[in-house]
């Protein structure tokens, strides 16, 4: 009973990831049988590597261009905390 339940509130989220404005200007999926279509090709891809889901075109440059400062806030965070915690900092002149 424990895993149908999970299942449920896993295709619960799914859903409500996929009806999401960001999601739907990424990819297009016009009902359920692409979005189940679409969960096969994006399972491979992630094991098998390759390119097997396609987005929309200039999908990625424009939602790259909209969180441009956010993303580059975090490369420089991450950079900071990296330097931070190396332990051959003190021997490195900027």
């Amino acid at each position: 009973m424990t895993t149908v339940c999970g299942l449920f509130t896993a295709s619960d989220g799914v859903r409500k990831f996929e009806a999401s404005p960001n999601f739907r200007s990424v990819y297009d999926l016009e009902n359920d049988y692409e979005l189940v279509k679409f969960g096969f090709r994006l399972l491979a891809q992630v094991l098998f590597g390759g390119k097997t889901v396609s987005l929309v075109k200039n999908a990625y440059d424009k939602r790259y261009e909209e969180r441009k400062d956010i993303i580059e806030a975090k490369f420089k965070l991450t950079e900071e905390l990296a330097k931070q915690n190396d332990p051959n900092a003190k021997y490195i002149d900027d």
